[in-house]
């Protein structure tokens, strides 16, 4: 289902966003992780170990990185940077900026902000939902012919309820379209609209 899932160890984090499986992905770095592949402005996740800034300097980095419509970012958690010396930052920054990455700083209370952060965890619960292939057609129809159309209108319409919910969960966890998680509690009157491909 997803890319990376394949490669992915106990602590690592894939999803269809995900280029590789992103090591050390727990606690607040995961719910990072969920909001980013649920978020419609994020194209793509990616790891970057380390960074060559010349035949002898290697820098371990170890940057999460965002692609987004917005540029090209790393993703810096605040409560899970790891100890550096003055002189080990002063590198990591000049390998962020040489590989073109600007810092995208998130505190434990932004990523835990709500409704997000709850109705990200419930969305991403539901990632392994079956999803029939003629449902999701139903839904990409709808979508490609309405357009954004509220989650209880769009079950009802198609004669999904009460489990196809956890349909259209799976088809946002798998980036076929996209919620909007951010303005209100996840319920029937969240905006669902088709992924930008």
């Amino acid at each position: 289902m997803f890319r990376a899932a394949a490669l992915a160890a106990p602590t690592s984090f894939a999803s269809a966003k995900c280029r590789v499986a992103i090591p050390g992905a727990e606690g607040l770095v995961k719910d990072a992780l969920v909001q980013a592949t649920l978020d419609p402005c994020v194209r793509a996740i990616d790891y970057r170990p380390t960074v060559v800034l010349s035949p002898v300097t290697v820098v371990p980095v170890e940057a999460i990185v965002l692609d987004r419509d917005d540029g090209r970012f790393h993703l810096d958690i605040v409560a899970a940077r790891p100890l550096r010396t003055i002189e080990d930052e002063g590198l990591f920054l000049i390998a962020l900026e040489q590989i073109g990455l600007s810092s995208l700083v998130l505190s434990s209370a932004e990523i835990m902000q709500q409704p997000r952060f709850s109705s990200s965890r419930a969305v991403w619960r539901c990632r392994n939902h079956p999803v029939p292939l003629s449902f999701r057609l139903r839904v990409l129809q709808h979508l490609d012919e309405v357009g954004p159309t509220r989650l209880g209108r769009l079950l009802k319409k198609l004669g999904a309820e009460p489990d196809g919910g956890a349909a259209v969960f799976a088809m946002a966890c798998s980036s076929q379209v996209a919620l909007d998680l951010a303005e209100h509690t996840l319920g029937p009157d969240t905006q669902v609209v088709a992924s930008r491909r």
